[in-house]
């Protein structure tokens, strides 16, 4: 965890001298981009649990 806001300062720090964005902007962007991120990830894991769900069932129904 240390380490990612480590990594997300010195990104809002490049973002800032070299892109002259502003500072509410450049988070607005971060935070976008974990908010996708995390719906990305929750939605995978959605799809998996549908995916694997149809051969647990047909297995529970032989036994």
């Amino acid at each position: 965890m240390q380490h990612k806001l480590i990594v997300l300062i010195s990104t809002l720090d490049y973002i800032n001298n070299k892109l002259n964005y502003p500072k509410k902007e450049c988070y607005h962007i971060i935070n976008q981009y974990f908010i996708e991120k995390k719906h990305l990830r929750f939605q995978k894991r959605v799809d998996n649990h549908f995916n694997n769900t149809p051969t647990k069932m047909l297995s529970k129904i032989h036994v």
